[in-house]
């Protein structure tokens, strides 16, 4: 019996487990991150104190922010916040739709 290519086939076995690995890993880490918010984006979106101070500081598509209600309504446009929230519902805080 050929020892040498059985030696070969199990190297090449031993190649081809470490590369599903190594993908598999890399599917994971680059999945988990994948929608979270921007922390850059809501560092600058968050000290604005109300809803149409908010939505008027980034209109811009790369930088957006928006106002979130108590109950977690989002709005995004200066005529929503004139609008007004629903009652209960008030002005929580500001952040952003920008993702990761």
């Amino acid at each position: 019996m050929n020892k040498q290519g059985q030696g070969a086939l199990e190297y090449l076995l031993l190649i081809g487990g470490a590369v599903l690995v190594a993908s598999i890993v890399i599917a994971l880490i680059t999945g988990t991150t994948a929608g979270q918010k921007d922390p850059r984006a809501m560092a600058k979106c968050a000290p604005l104190p109300d809803c149409a101070k908010c939505v008027a500081k980034f209109s811009d598509d790369t930088m957006k922010c928006i106002a979130v209600g108590s109950s977690g309504t989002e709005k995004t446009t200066a005529l929503e916040c004139t609008a007004g929230w629903t009652s209960p519902e008030v002005f929580q805080y500001c952040g952003t739709a920008k993702t990761i």
